[in-house]
């Protein structure tokens, strides 16, 4: 039985562990060098995000 419980634990961890959302993909690239001014960034996540508990940083 404590072989049990602790399998569900690790599988309720895993699963919790895995409901962040991960950037996808983003307008400029990551990391690019952008030239000129852009008016907007887009950033696609695989999942919505919080915009509460979320923010962006840009460095340069």
């Amino acid at each position: 039985m404590v072989i049990a419980l602790a399998a569900a634990g690790l599988m309720t961890f895993s699963s919790l562990a895995a409901a962040h959302a991960h950037l996808q993909s983003s307008i400029p690239a990551a990391k690019a060098q952008v030239m000129t001014s852009t008016d907007a960034l887009t950033l696609n996540f695989s999942e919505d995000i919080e915009a509460a508990f979320s923010g962006v940083t840009l460095a340069g």
